[in-house]
């Protein structure tokens, strides 16, 4: 266990159950901006603790993005978040989310509130599209691609991919006359590896083409399960990108510019 969750669940342990006894308006239980996975664990292994002391409760998130965040990434971090809960058996009908207006940062709360009283109240986030504009660049929603991660939440990329689809096919459905773009790119699953005489090599394992059209497939579903024409959503294999396999998400305003894909493997050779 990590330095930073010891010192969490200490200091839970030394709060006194009872101060959650009685929830009768909502009472905030974390604050945090960019935390890394360990980080993850351990707020919500104490938000896990407050909510099972206290069974006539619910946990709501607020998240805000940084206003230089993608539209997405606040539903892909709700994702890691929510499929750890899972994990937990956290009965998802004691948990609630709210999407909040930007910040300069991005910040997330844990609240407690009672199942019959209020919710923590703050601005949603209007999202205005007047131009073309990517969603989110996301983890492939099928492939967990390369693993380097110390934590459970490391794993749980695909499904973070899948909540942010589901927040794209909401926008999408709100603006009925713009395209839905998602280009799917195949990972090269780049790592570094050395022989005995410590010579350091570059090994790359390409995903296959069967591989990224399952992506692109797996996309689709989602969007048009969430109730998004299928007319209004063009898929790519959009080539590689020289690390894990990736998804990019693109709403396209009618008469707006189709967005081209970006590959960078194989590297273009300059001209002379």
């Amino acid at each position: 266990m990590g330095l930073f969750r010891k010192t969490v669940l200490i200091m839970l342990l030394t709060v006194p159950t009872s101060a959650w006894a009685q929830i009768n308006k909502p009472s905030q239980i974390d604050e945090f901006g960019r935390v890394n996975s360990e980080e993850i664990e351990a707020r919500l292994d104490n938000a896990t603790i407050q909510l099972l002391n206290n069974p006539d409760s619910l946990l709501q998130f607020v998240f805000s993005r940084g206003k230089k965040d993608t539209l997405g990434s606040v539903y892909r971090l709700y994702g890691l978040m929510k499929t750890y809960l899972l994990v937990r058996k956290i009965d998802m009908k004691r948990v609630a989310v709210s999407f909040c207006e930007p910040k300069d940062q991005q910040s997330g709360q844990i609240w407690l509130v009672s199942e019959t009283g209020p919710r923590k109240s703050c601005d949603p986030e209007n999202i205005t599209i007047a131009e073309t504009t990517m969603f989110d660049l996301a983890p492939s929603a099928t492939m967990k691609g390369i693993d380097f991660g110390c934590c459970i939440v490391d794993s749980f990329g695909p499904v973070a991919a899948g909540e942010s689809l589901r927040g794209f096919a909401e926008l999408l459905k709100r603006y009925p006359r713009a395209k839905g773009y998602v280009f799917s790119y195949g990972g090269t699953n780049k790592y570094l590896t050395s022989d005995s005489r410590g010579r350091n090599r570059v090994i790359r394992n390409l995903d296959t083409a069967r591989d990224v059209a399952a992506m692109s497939r797996k996309a689709r579903r989602i969007l048009t399960q969430a109730g998004v024409d299928r007319n209004r959503i063009i898929t790519k294999n959009a080539g590689y990108r020289d690390w894990g396999a990736q998804m990019e998400f693109w709403i396209v305003p009618h008469g707006g510019v189709v967005p081209k894909p970006s590959p960078n493997y194989p590297k273009k050779r300059s001209r002379k």
